[in-house]
């Protein structure tokens, strides 16, 4: 389980170390949310590839690229995505995460991924 605070005071999927990078791509074509590499680029919508490197509280890890954008508001992320912020990243990033219900929602390898916060405990996707 991940820890989250809301948007509105700053809503993010927490986890004990958090690094968000930007990835460069060759060409577009991966919706948001979907996996992308230096070779698999992002479709129109997304700010570009991200990769998250994470610790979860457990001490699991997550390192995982996906399409999305950056946010300040949850309307802002598509498909009814969830602006958060990883707690421990440096660079404190609040980008969309898709919402999910079972891993069955997410794109591989993001999986359903328990959250927690201040505005309840929604679930997303995450590497």
């Amino acid at each position: 389980m991940l820890s989250a605070r809301p948007l509105s005071t700053l809503l993010g999927a927490a986890a004990a170390i958090a690094v968000v990078t930007s990835v460069a791509a060759c060409y577009t074509d991966a919706p948001t949310y979907a996996s992308c590499s230096e070779d698999i680029g992002c479709a129109e919508g997304a700010d570009g590839c991200f990769r998250v490197l994470l610790t979860r509280t457990d001490g699991t890890t997550g390192d995982a690229a996906f399409c999305t954008r950056g946010c300040s508001r949850h309307d802002e992320c598509p498909g009814g995505g969830l602006c958060l912020q990883l707690v421990g990243d440096a660079t404190s990033r609040l980008l969309c995460y898709q919402a999910c219900t079972t891993s069955g929602d997410c794109y591989s390898p993001l999986v359903c991924t328990s959250t927690t916060g201040a505005s309840g405990d929604p679930t997303v996707c995450m590497p």
